[in-house]
């Protein structure tokens, strides 16, 4: 074997750092599709991963374990890296070496363990994780579950047991697992966690009976919707926390209610706007949502959300300069904060340098966004729900999850699992390579199932508020 160029390895390193934080923003893009997301940052991690691997054991042994060793919390998106590198390079142990970490990782080095194993080539991941769980518990039980999250598998019957664990991370990757379920007993335990206190299982376990049609799901939806609030933190409640449940009830209201319930969202944003409800409002793809948008372009803080709206129900063009007036925040350096990052010298370096989702979106200009209402608001049925204003049915949604921008195939594909009752779940975080390969299947089910006479996708209809 040729020596080895140690500084072409550390830079493999530090690029498939680099790639794996741009490839997960990539996931929440109003900009990139999934080609595009495959295409470089996807490849280009793969890419750097395999020249790691190329290097042998030397490069695992000298660069890549120490990172787990010694700084297994200190960067997510290293740790991933290094977790990834041995994975997919360290032949039939690879696995054993990663899983070994989980019960010695804090939440950093947890997350990016657990998402090495979402992104890994290996094709025997699934089973080798499914095999090891009867032997182990608490955090490497967690773990192994949240890997399974993410290769959306069927791990069996025993997830009965695991909705009743003591650790929170275990039971809430259990409903999650819960909508790949084969099992009757397994789908009836899961009613249960329907009404739990914990806000993150309740969430998962709501969105998995949704999309597996269970009883009682649906109002449940309806009602964590519609509660008032609770007082707290506001926009900075942790994810799984209260706000996440509220924001995805919306979501779930939006996806699979009737035009009176997008209605009554359309009237609650109206008279107390803000961002989940504008977000829901989209969601509904209804004209109506359109229109109040209009009214909030204004708007100091959610303008941007109502410009990508406009997007998402009526096919406002995002290319064309004259609808907007800024490119988004990027994370270039200049003076305007909604469009860069500040000049070095008035920096707080402790902040958070990605540019908030909201802000990543171009800011629209109310004139001539107006104007283009004006024109294109009579071309849309006010009783059809719409997608880039095209009306929103089967082909419609398929075109839209290959080509539409990442941030909005999100509420589209759990739309689309919910309405076809579980046959059409897509994981719009997984791989670009999985989805795309996802994405065939699914539309080729579905394609037979209508040539067969036994029902396509309907994604006008809706249910009437519980």
């Amino acid at each position: 074997m040729p020596a080895l160029l140690w500084d072409v390895q550390d830079q493999h390193l530090s690029e498939a750092e680099f790639c794996c934080e741009t490839w997960e923003r990539s996931i929440d893009s109003p900009i990139y599709t999934l080609g595009e997301v495959r295409a470089f940052p996807e490849e280009r991690l793969m890419a750097n991963i395999m020249g790691l691997v190329v290097g042998g054991q030397p490069v695992l042994d000298r660069l890549v374990r120490p990172i787990l060793d010694e700084d297994l919390d200190d960067d997510r998106f290293r740790t991933a890296a290094a977790a990834l590198a041995i994975l997919d390079g360290a032949g039939r142990d690879g696995p054993d070496i990663v899983l070994g970490y989980l019960t010695m990782a804090g939440s950093e080095g947890s997350w990016g363990l657990v998402r090495a194993m979402h992104l890994s080539r290996r094709t025997d991941l699934a089973e080798r994780l499914i095999s090891s769980l009867p032997d182990h518990d608490g955090l490497a039980l967690a773990g192994r579950l949240e890997g399974l999250v993410g290769l959306g598998v069927d791990v069996g019957k025993r997830l009965r047991v695991w909705f009743k664990h003591d650790l929170p991370r275990v039971r809430r990757a259990a409903a999650w697992l819960a909508r790949h379920s084969t099992s009757s007993k397994v789908l009836k335990r899961l009613l249960k966690l329907m009404r739990d206190p914990d806000p993150g299982l309740r969430e998962a376990a709501i969105e998995s009976a949704l999309i597996r049609g269970l009883p009682g799901s649906w109002q449940l939806a309806c009602e964590a919707a519609f509660e008032q609030p609770e007082p707290g933190p506001g926009p900075g409640l942790a994810a799984g926390g209260a706000g996440s449940l509220r924001r995805a009830a919306l979501g779930w209201v939006a996806m699979q209610g009737s035009a009176a319930a997008h209605a009554q969202l359309v009237t609650m944003l109206r008279g107390r706007p803000d961002s989940d409800l504008l977000w829901a409002a989209g969601v509904s793809a209804r004209p109506e949502a359109a229109a109040l948008a209009v009214e909030l372009l204004d708007h100091p803080t959610l303008a941007r959300l109502a410009g990508e709206l406009l997007t998402y129900v009526a096919g406002l063009p995002t290319t064309v300069d004259d609808y907007w007036l800024d490119e988004g925040a990027h994370g270039a350096y200049g003076a305007d904060a909604d469009e860069a990052l500040p000049e070095l010298d008035d920096d707080d370096l402790d902040a958070e340098l990605v540019p908030p989702d909201e802000r990543r979106l171009r800011l629209p200009n109310p004139a001539t966004v107006r104007a283009w209402w004006s024109e294109r608001r009579h071309a849309l049925s006010p009783g059809l729900r719409y997608f880039a204003g095209q009306a929103l049915a089967p082909a419609v949604a398929e075109q839209a999850l290959i080509r539409a921008p990442m941030r909005r195939r999100h509420a589209l594909a759990l739309e689309l699992a919910i309405r076809s009752a579980g046959i059409g779940i897509l994981d719009t975080r997984a791989p670009a390579r999985v989805q795309h390969r996802r994405t065939t299947e699914i539309f080729a089910t579905l394609d037979r199932l209508a040539a067969e006479g036994r029902g396509t996708v309907d994604f006008q209809g809706g249910l009437p508020l519980m």
